[in-house]
């Protein structure tokens, strides 16, 4: 009975979506170009996140080149300018790569079979950006207490990248034989290790110089993993 009542009032407050026929796409070619500019204009959202992380960082930070001999003394600089290396470093190169996923295998929102996934994808790479708004954010304090805790920095980068992994999960079941394929070894390699790395950090004492040491070591993990991943990147030529 209940059933019955949920399709009524679900017909009553939808009207059931349709294939497009062939007078509408005029040739088989015309769905996949509507599929992916529906995905170009998808991404211009995410592009200003994107922005938003880097514009607001340069905001919030701007105390750091403007206070007088800011740079003299490396308890007061060091901590806080590695963090903006980590989060600036993985932000643009994450647009970069982003951007080589998005056009190798768009979102496929008028595929009903893929539609739901891709949806899911989409709103986990908002998240996965405002994850990195979360990393300025909270390595703010450094700016005033060079020796802060990091502890929720220091865990938001094995959460982000237990994220990518969903994410490749998402893709992967809307994918082509010919799409892109990356090493999932890659990035529980690199979840472990930052996970690590977020342990230690938490049962250790740090002042600013345990401070700079962690964040230089997320620095290489991050470098070695953008190195690893860039060359799994297809080209066009030689």
């Amino acid at each position: 009975m209940s059933v019955r009542i949920l399709n009524a009032l679900r017909e009553c407050l939808t009207t059931e979506g349709r294939k497009y026929d062939h007078a509408e796409l005029e040739d088989s070619d015309k769905c996949n170009s509507r599929q992916r500019d529906i995905s170009r204009q998808l991404t211009v959202l995410i592009d200003v996140l994107y922005a938003l992380v880097l514009v607001g960082g340069a905001e919030a930070y701007r105390s750091l080149f403007t206070r007088p001999d800011e740079f003299i003394h490396p308890s007061s600089f060091l901590p806080v300018v590695m963090a903006l290396i980590l989060i600036y470093f993985t932000t643009i190169h994450s647009f970069i790569d982003y951007h080589l996923a998005a056009e190798d295998q768009p979102y496929q929102f008028l595929d009903k079979s893929k539609r739901k996934t891709d949806l899911k994808r989409f709103y986990l790479d908002v998240f996965i950006v405002g994850l990195y708004s979360f990393l300025l954010l909270k390595s703010h304090v450094l700016l005033t207490h060079s020796s802060a805790s990091l502890i929720p920095v220091f865990w938001a980068m094995p959460t982000i990248f237990l994220l990518f992994l969903w994410w490749g999960s998402l893709r992967k079941k809307t994918a082509a034989e010919t799409n892109q394929l990356y090493n999932v070894a890659l990035l529980r390699f690199c979840t472990f290790f930052y996970g690590v790395l977020a342990l230690i950090y938490t049962l250790t004492s740090n002042g600013w110089i345990g401070n700079s040491e962690f964040l230089f070591a997320a620095v290489l993990i991050m470098a070695f993993y953008r190195w690893a991943n860039w060359r799994q990147n297809r080209w066009c030529h030689d």
